[in-house]
């Protein structure tokens, strides 16, 4: 969220993809560099860009993390997401929404990532 807010402040008007706001993915990274993968989960980029930005007042998913394998009583194949969107009624600053996916059962493995666009 920090990258992408000193992105934001930068540019402007527009809302950057991994490689625009300098961000890499936790494990091995994917050969465009707008994904990542380990061990439990696979992380990526899931924005909807135009070379590499979209207009800040666009929502777009940023960051996905989707597990590799059940953990728990979590089960494969579940999402955590980040969606920015810019919110001049915040005085020109993105807001976050963060979700995960199944929380009854996989936010107990996360227990802050609640509290991250907060």
């Amino acid at each position: 969220m920090k990258l992408q807010d000193a992105y934001t402040s930068e540019v402007g008007e527009y809302i950057g993809n991994w490689i625009k706001i300098g961000y890499a993915g936790p494990g091995t990274a994917d050969a465009d560099k707008l994904g990542s993968k380990s061990t439990n989960f696979t992380y990526t980029d899931e924005g909807n860009y135009t070379d590499g930005t979209v207009a800040f007042t666009t929502a777009t998913t940023g960051w996905q993390a989707v597990s590799n394998v059940a953990l728990n009583d979590c089960q494969k194949g579940k999402k955590w997401q980040l969606s920015a969107v810019g919110n001049a009624a915040a005085g020109g600053n993105l807001a976050y929404t963060n979700t995960i996916e199944d929380d009854a059962n996989c936010s107990p493995l996360t227990p802050s990532f609640k509290n991250i666009a907060h």
